[in-house]
């Protein structure tokens, strides 16, 4: 919300058909953007300097060497998901998202698009990576998979990987909720790549340069 307040948004493909819009951003710089984010985190924190913010959006992705400008001493988790279930599932969150602005949706239309924005946004980001980092910005990989299948460990590596102390309570909660808050407890999030006229191979092969980077161990 708080990139939005001078229309460099990215979240307004996922409600509108906007697709020359949406070609526009890739052309713009949002570092005066994330001046200005950071001036509301700064509200925000009214002066307490040691607040550490969390912030969680896929849409600081394409804009990582205009965030790193702005926040230098940033720590970023970059999470990792298989590519298809990724822009499958996006694709059946923006339909939903842009049924409620529109009386009809073009599934097919919308996997294009997924496919289209995605694939450069991923693959650029291997190129980012590599000039953030070497400007001192930490990234940490955390995959989908180790989440689901070890989330203590993944826990406790982006804690160490950050230099935070985990304490026994910390960890403690976070299981307890897991616990409780088990995955589907509030029903599946349920669809398909088909429904979106997706092919899984053209998916993967548009994001070679990602898959080669992150998934070829």
């Amino acid at each position: 919300i708080m990139m939005g307040t001078d229309v460099r948004n990215w979240a307004l493909m996922s409600c509108f058909n906007v697709p020359d819009f949406t070609e526009l951003l890739f052309q713009e710089n949002f570092e005066e953007s994330y001046q200005r984010h950071k001036q509301h985190l700064q509200l925000l924190s009214r002066g307490d300097s040691n607040i550490r913010w969390i912030l969680k959006a896929p849409y600081h992705l394409p804009n990582l060497r205009e965030l790193s400008k702005v926040y230098p001493d940033a720590s970023i988790i970059h999470t990792h998901r298989d590519v298809v279930d990724t822009v499958t599932s996006t694709c059946s969150l923006y339909s939903v998202f842009r049924s409620t602005f529109s009386d009809e949706v073009d599934p097919a239309l919308v996997g294009e698009q997924q496919v289209s924005v995605l694939s450069r946004w991923f693959n650029d980001a291997v190129a980012a990576r590599k000039e953030i980092e070497s400007n001192g910005i930490k990234v940490i990989d955390v995959y989908f998979k180790d989440m689901v299948s070890d989330t203590e460990g993944t826990l406790k590596k982006i804690y160490d990987k950050l230099d935070m102390n985990l304490s026994e309570e910390g960890l403690s909660a976070m299981t307890n909720w897991l616990g409780s808050n088990q995955r589907g407890k509030h029903g599946a999030h349920q669809y398909s790549a088909e429904e979106f006229n997706l092919n899984p191979e053209k998916v993967r092969d548009s994001m070679g340069a990602y898959l080669d980077a992150f998934w070829s161990a």
